[in-house]
């Protein structure tokens, strides 16, 4: 899998620099893939974001180091780019439970909890058959929603709810067919997306015009863009896997590359509430 290849080149650029200071544009330059590209890819692979990844790496190599003796903890801590030894020991103390001198005092073990180098065998997994997007050109966007900054789709949930209450309250809102309004659920990633996997996301409804915002609610204007859209079929819980595989490698065959910082989920009146035959379309910006 092209992708798999791709994340694995940055993170074997990681694995060179574990002592150096790197930033995330060269991280993501080693896949080809933009930062948020990267990150999303990174995430779905690996289960956690390329920054704490690249953290707990650094922390594993310090604590051999420190269990083997020889330099200060100070040393240790600056030479794995960790800027001050408060940080550095705090940072220790949540991943392996034990402060670095306490560590060393009583050579304890804590293999256990280090983080080895991730491999080409597991970034291994099952494609999905890829599919055509349609292209489309769209002027600017009008929503009004409820944003959450999260890593949690329990998170996501609650907001979906809590937009779901204060509907009542939206005016000029857009229609399709039977349903009274169209939503969307918003995604705009963050440098905070490459460090901790969290992410804004916002369930939304689109209106015509931006007058009236309801206190309880945020506005966003998406900006008149390029769209290529990917047709989900299924249930709205597993939508992320069709954003996934969007990215992976469904946009690359069709020679599209993401364009923005963000993505959005349409949901019409094809879309039906906890049922394997729902449609929802994925609107991503591309050039």
């Amino acid at each position: 899998m092209k992708a798999a290849g791709n994340v694995l080149g940055a993170i074997e650029f990681m694995e060179r620099n574990l002592k150096r200071k790197i930033t995330s544009e060269q991280i993501a330059f080693h896949s080809t893939y933009s930062v948020y590209h990267f990150s999303r890819l990174f995430i779905e692979l690996t289960g956690i974001s390329p920054g704490e990844y690249l953290r707990r790496r650094r922390l594993t190599l310090a604590a051999k180091d420190i269990l083997a003796g020889g330099k200060s903890i100070i040393d240790t801590a600056l030479e794995y780019q960790f800027q001050t030894q408060e940080g550095f020991t705090r940072a220790f103390r949540d991943l392996f439970g034990i402060t670095p001198g306490r560590c060393r005092q009583l050579n304890k073990n804590i293999s256990a909890r280090f983080v080895e180098a991730i491999t080409g065998e597991s970034l291994r997994r099952e494609t999905r058959p890829p599919v055509k997007p349609e292209i489309v050109e769209l002027g600017e966007l009008k929503f009004v929603g409820v944003p959450v900054f999260t890593d949690n789709k329990k998170d996501i949930g609650i907001a979906w709810k809590m937009l779901q209450r204060c509907e009542s309250a939206v005016t000029g809102r857009m229609c399709s067919g039977e349903r009274p309004g169209i939503c969307a659920g918003i995604e705009f990633y963050t440098e905070e997306f490459f460090d901790s996997g969290r992410f804004f996301y916002m369930p939304a409804i689109q209106v015509e015009s931006l007058e009236v915002i309801p206190i309880e609610m945020t506005a966003k204007i998406l900006p008149a863009s390029k769209y290529a859209v990917f047709t989900h079929r299924g249930f709205a819980h597993t939508v992320s896997e069709t954003i996934t595989a969007a990215y992976e490698s469904w946009l690359a065959l069709a020679g599209l590359e993401a364009n923005n910082y963000y993505d959005f989920e349409y949901y019409d009146d094809r879309f039906v509430p906890d049922s394997e035959d729902s449609v929802i379309d994925v609107y991503i910006p591309v050039k």
